[in-house]
């Protein structure tokens, strides 16, 4: 559900950055989204049953609750300028 939109942003934020980036650094993108894919994929229900096995679901709810709200900072952060579509239609015209 995730995937489509990131690959995305992944794809206009590498041919954004002005440098050519062909090849090798759409590779290296996707390959890093993946790496975070699965480390996250892997670890993350084993904090998650850590966590309930020592405390309570009360304590995890609490923890993925914080953990979400202070992500949206750095997505914010990081995710392009809302025209980013039409900037890439405009030089495509040219």
């Amino acid at each position: 559900m995730i995937g489509a939109p990131v690959m995305t942003e992944i794809t206009l934020t590498l041919r954004n950055d002005g440098s050519d980036l062909q090849g090798n650094g759409y590779a290296q993108g996707y390959g890093w989204f993946n790496v975070a894919y699965s480390i996250g994929t892997l670890f993350g229900p084993l904090i998650a049953g850590w966590i309930v096995s020592k405390w309570s679901w009360t304590v995890l709810c609490f923890v993925m609750g914080t953990f979400a709200g202070v992500t949206v900072i750095p997505i914010l952060w990081f995710t392009g300028e809302k025209d980013t579509v039409i900037k890439l239609e405009n030089e495509d015209t040219e």
